[in-house]
């Protein structure tokens, strides 16, 4: 009997996961929607129980609609930065802070008025914004100690996935990689973390790994909530773009690919980057490559929603003649299809 691998992509704007031959021919899917809560000016943010939950229904959805057949592995995908911390006891601190939670764009200023992200420029190759780890470690250390105190462990979506899957902690290279890893060394870079007075962060960062890596097994506890079998081996957990270009097979300088989706993104691997305190866009280790994935990425107004292909749909439709409706229809249901960020 054949068996079936699994990808799973934990989406800010939905969860999708699917199972394939080994020849690459999709077999079955399933999808549950994702919701961004706002409970206030620049904050976005996902509830994590809720996020294993939405992930859980779509494994067991899955592997139902696959039922007598047999899997050989499951890999895991995700909406990349934010900061999701958890206990020593497994269970989340508060809400995951998203990559487009912007309520640390004050303190961001500040820190670069003293010249203190310069280190961030020269270490990872990215142009710093609100929505990563250190920054919004430090809002919430200010402003919700209690929370920063509780926190034993720090990572992204996907480790957090993969924690709840096996009961393991880690994170990939792509996923660690901004803003405090130095890729000359590919680990943390001291200098960044004491810059960015995170060096409490840095005690709790998931160690990196490679994403081709075996994360660990499907638990007794996750098998039950999945429906997938126990001992299931699950990969490292990677950024949700890095997965992209792996699976477009691109792993070598030079290449170059772009998403239309919850943003516009443009990707371009490289293996040198020149190293400067202000550079444009952001950079990430390629997750299974020795390749530098360079990002370009203009955030729209309303990242959570895919909110540039709506956007651009609502206005065509409205003002294309009416002769013309139905290629404008045509096109809409064509950006529907087109993957997302």
């Amino acid at each position: 009997m054949t068996e079936l691998r699994i990808g799973l992509d934990v989406g800010t704007t939905a969860i999708k996961v699917a199972a394939y031959t080994p020849q690459g021919r999709c077999v079955a899917t399933s999808a549950r929607v994702n919701k961004v809560s706002r409970p206030a000016r620049g904050h976005a943010e996902q509830d994590m129980e809720t996020i294993w939950t939405l992930t859980a229904d779509c494994l067991r959805e899955l592997s139902e609609k696959c039922e007598g057949a047999s899997f050989s592995a499951l890999g895991v995908c995700a909406q990349g930065d934010g900061l999701w911390l958890m206990d020593e006891d497994g269970t989340p601190c508060a809400n995951a802070m998203l990559w487009s939670d912007t309520r640390a764009s004050a303190d961001l200023e500040t820190l670069m008025e003293k010249g203190a992200t310069g280190a961030v420029g020269l270490g990872c190759h990215t142009d710093l914004w609100p929505g990563t780890s250190a920054m919004l470690w430090r809002w919430l250390r200010r402003n919700r100690p209690d929370i920063t105190a509780r926190a034993s462990a720090a990572f992204t979506c996907a480790d957090w996935i993969g924690y709840r899957l096996t009961g393991e902690v880690a994170t990939d290279f792509s996923n660690a990689s901004i803003p405090l890893i130095d890729f000359d060394k590919r680990s943390y870079g001291k200098r960044q973390i004491d810059l960015l007075e995170c060096s409490d962060l840095g005690d709790i960062l998931a160690h990196p790994k490679q994403a081709a890596d075996k994360l660990g097994t499907v638990s007794p506890e996750a098998a039950l909530k999945t429906g997938l079998p126990e001992g299931l081996p699950v990969s490292v957990g990677t950024l949700d773009l890095a997965a992209m270009i792996v699976g477009m097979g691109l792993d070598q300088p030079g290449q170059t690919m772009m998403i239309l989706g919850t943003t516009a993104v443009v990707n371009i691997l490289t293996d040198h980057v020149a190293p400067t305190e202000t550079p444009v866009g952001a950079s990430a280790l390629h997750p299974t490559s020795q390749a530098i994935i360079r990002i370009l990425a203009p955030q729209p107004a309303r990242p959570h929603s895919t909110g540039s292909l709506r956007f651009t749909r609502r206005v065509l439709a409205a003002n294309q003649p009416t002769r013309s409706r139905a290629n404008s229809m045509h096109w809409s249901k064509a950006c529907r299809r087109a993957p997302m960020a």
